[in-house]
């Protein structure tokens, strides 16, 4: 049985990593929806109309100094030099930009790390919120049905209960996930930092402290995923009455 086990948990650890990236990717769409909406709301009211986008940029800010420090610092780290920092949204024709962050440094996979930087800061932010601030110390995915259905009953007492945890829960969650400019290069990244993180899981450590517990990385990512499904409902339940709203 042991023997068994061990054969399939790299398995399932290759399927939570692609539950992670899917429910990441809905993140990302239904986060630019619900941005656009929340947009045309601003735009539409006589008073702050004209300063739609930096109502919205206001709104965004703690989560994009988050993201855009992210890039400047992974950048200076691999010895880039940071040419432009901005924290001032845009809005033009095709999309709406928080912040950007310009390095030089052309190595495809370097690129691609320094893309992932707000993904990798964000997701040990979203984690913490999770675990500390709403008390929740395990992932339902890796409890039985009862103990499943508490744990998100508890979750849900805690954020009607903190409000201010929805909200950073919900600008650094969405703050997380790769802009547009950071797509270009991110796929070699993901997949060089999956392998990465396949052989260590495989192989262990015997000088780090749990990384040679399968149920380390099993119960981890797990609590991501519930996370960032966590920031897709919030942007989901804005997102409906938004669109509403903006017709």
């Amino acid at each position: 049985m042991e023997t068994t086990m061990c054969t399939y948990e790299p398995i399932l650890f290759v399927g939570l990593f692609i539950w992670l990236i899917v429910t990441l990717y809905l993140v990302h769409k239904f986060k630019w929806k619900m941005i656009f909406a929340l947009w045309r709301v601003f735009r539409s009211l006589p008073l702050i109309g004209c300063a739609a986008t930096a109502f919205v940029g206001l709104i965004f800010l703690p989560g994009t100094v988050l993201h855009e420090f992210s890039h400047a610092l992974l950048a200076r780290l691999i010895g880039w030099e940071v040419t432009d920092f901005s924290l001032r949204p845009k809005k033009d024709e095709q999309r709406l930009e928080l912040g950007h962050v310009r390095s030089e440094g052309k190595h495809a996979f370097f690129a691609g790390l320094t893309g992932l930087a707000p993904l990798l800061i964000g997701s040990l932010v979203v984690f913490a919120i999770l675990r500390y601030g709403l008390g929740m110390e395990s992932s339902p995915l890796h409890e039985g049905m009862p103990q499943a259905l508490e744990t998100v009953y508890h979750t849900g007492q805690s954020l009607i209960q903190k409000p201010l945890l929805i909200y950073v829960l919900f600008v650094f969650g969405n703050s997380a996930l790769p802009s547009a400019e950071d797509y270009k290069y991110l796929v070699p990244a993901l997949m060089m930092l999956l392998a990465l993180g396949l052989t260590v899981y495989v192989v262990g450590s015997h000088t780090i402290s749990g990384l040679s517990d399968p149920e380390w990385w099993l119960r981890n990512l797990s609590m991501l995923i519930v996370a960032f499904s966590v920031v897709l409902l919030l942007d989901i339940v804005l997102f409906i009455p938004l669109r509403i709203v903006s017709g």
